[in-house]
């Protein structure tokens, strides 16, 4: 009687110790799926925040295109001892009252690395305004989304003459084109 005693305390104390590794593995599940939940949920927002900064890295491009514009249309009297080579090299940030906030100015050997992405620049050599972007985009005057925006001011009367360029806004004597 002894022996059936001890076996069956024996068997109970087995089917507890599984009932507990069966509980343990339980909780570990759970917690994985915890921390799989969780982790889907933070990427959700960081894709979420990635799309917002992208709209309104856009927007700000938006604002001073529109700015460039304005500044172009406005513009009535270039000096009149410029060439259509002057007007040409003219840098398109002259047309507005303040330089964008992160415009670095001229550089005469702009490379790729050391630009920082969400940077205004000026080559001078081929009279380019270059907006590297953080994010690629795709703008009306663009055939495909991307991160290098380039403008350039044009006499008027030779703005439509290039094939590549797309005239943004017309003055009385200049255009300002995007490349």
């Amino acid at each position: 009687m002894r022996e059936v005693f001890f076996f069956s305390s024996l068997h109970w104390l087995q089917q507890r110790m599984d009932s507990l590794s069966t509980r343990r593995f339980l909780r570990y599940a759970e917690y994985g799926l915890l921390v799989l939940i969780i982790g889907l949920i933070a990427l959700f927002f960081l894709n979420r925040v990635q799309e917002v900064h992208r709209n309104a890295e856009r927007m700000a491009i938006m604002g001073e295109i529109n700015a460039l514009r304005g500044g172009t249309i406005t513009l009535l009297h270039p000096p009149e001892e410029n060439t259509a080579e002057d007007l040409r090299a003219m840098n398109p940030v002259q047309l507005l009252e303040t330089p964008p906030e992160n415009y670095i100015g001229l550089i005469r050997n702009p490379r790729e690395r050391e630009i920082p992405p969400g940077s205004w620049y000026f080559f001078p050599d081929r009279g380019v305004l270059v907006y590297r972007a953080r994010f690629a985009h795709d703008f009306p005057f663009t055939n495909e989304p991307t991160r290098r925006l380039r403008f350039t001011i044009e006499p008027k009367r030779k703005a439509n003459l290039v094939p590549e360029q797309r005239v943004l806004a017309c003055g009385p004597h200049i255009c300002l084109t995007a490349q």
